[in-house]
């Protein structure tokens, strides 16, 4: 009797020991399948561009940043890559952005860029959407994710204060390997040069952040067959914006431009691509061409009226009228496009043509 209930004992514990170990091996494979899955560019940098995140003089944004990273390297430990942190000095208020600070990113990016797998630029909210064009432009045949973020709403927790738009854009820059240069808003990510929400030419999102990563893979880019080649902006160059209001006038035009001579001209048009028909106005937009001045017109509806004789008169005197462009990816493409193209006819093709998605 004994010797029979000490080998029941010992075929229960020696089932026991072998649902243990399936147990484990079954956790572990799973562990292990959620990771390999989830991160496939382990290297994240992150370049920290704006001077004061929070809006609290109290707070330092760099130490609330740290904080925030190694909170996520905690809850997100399945989900992102390891994180590196640069603060760019000297520090760039939003609202302050020149061209000059675009290249100064641009510059520090192409010289790391063989050394992280993808990379996250911190931004004020204020100018972000002409940063990210001018990042879509400057970088060719990009292989990495170049995503940009703000601060975007807070969630206020216990001890923390924490920034959704940047987990968000840790997760997409970790799990993703899509060639582009994003921004992401909160929840939602856009291709860089088509990047303004507010903006009515602003298509549908790459990708949306939820649960699992709904990503848009009609308009994907795909991987590149060459290599990288970094295209700075000659800084230079004077690239203005003019908005058409009533009563604007050829001789505003054409004084405005007298003591201030640009090589590119943004012109925010009416609705549907309409401007002022008077022969004065026209003339002063014609005589900016036969000085060799690009123009790119941008109709305020996102639908221009392909009727109306004024868009042909428009074109007839030397604008591009550049449809289902936003203003910010018009301001880049003209700067990259002066930068990198000595011949009139060339620009005006480039022009005329989608070079980032940006049309």
């Amino acid at each position: 009797m004994t010797n029979k209930m000490e080998k029941t004992y010992l075929i229960l514990l020696v089932v026991l020991l072998i649902i243990c170990i399936v147990i484990t091996m079954y956790v572990c494979q799973r562990n292990n399948e959620n990771y390999t899955s989830k991160v496939i560019n382990n290297k994240i940098h992150i370049i920290h561009a704006t001077s004061n995140l929070t809006g609290n003089k109290e707070l330092s944004s760099e130490n609330l940043l740290q904080d925030n990273l190694n909170e996520m390297a905690k809850t997100h430990d399945d989900e992102i890559g390891l994180c590196s942190l640069y603060l760019l000095k000297p520090s760039i208020e939003s609202v302050n952005m020149k061209p000059s600070d675009w290249v100064r990113i641009g510059d520090y990016i192409n010289s790391v860029y063989d050394k992280y797998d993808a990379f996250i630029v911190i931004h004020g909210d204020n100018t972000l959407d002409y940063t990210a064009s001018a990042l879509s432009f400057m970088f060719e045949n990009l292989s990495k994710p170049i995503v940009l973020t703000t601060q975007g709403s807070e969630v206020q927790n216990k001890n923390n204060i924490t920034w959704p738009s940047l987990s968000n854009s840790l997760i997409y820059a970790s799990q993703l390997r899509i060639p582009e240069v994003v921004v992401v808003y909160d929840n939602k990510v856009y291709r860089g040069c088509c990047s303004n929400p507010v903006s009515s030419f602003t298509p549908a999102p790459l990708a949306v952040m939820g649960k699992d990563i709904e990503l848009n893979k009609g308009i994907v880019f795909s991987e590149p067959t060459s290599n990288m080649i970094y295209k700075p902006f000659n800084t230079k160059i004077r690239i203005i914006v003019i908005k058409l209001f009533p009563g604007i006038t050829g001789e505003y035009i054409s004084k405005t431009l007298g003591a201030y001579p640009v090589q590119g001209i943004v012109f925010d048009l009416f609705n549907n691509g309409e401007s002022p028909t008077d022969k004065s106005f026209l003339n002063a937009i014609g005589n900016l061409y036969k000085k060799r001045t690009l123009m790119i017109g941008i109709p305020e509806s996102s639908k221009s009226n392909e009727n109306n004789n004024l868009g042909v008169e428009l074109k007839n005197n030397g604008v591009s009228e550049c449809t289902g462009m936003t203003i910010e990816a018009a301001v880049a493409k003209l700067y990259y496009i002066i930068s990198n193209t000595d011949k009139f006819e060339n620009a005006i093709a480039m022009m005329n043509t989608s070079l980032r998605g940006e049309m």
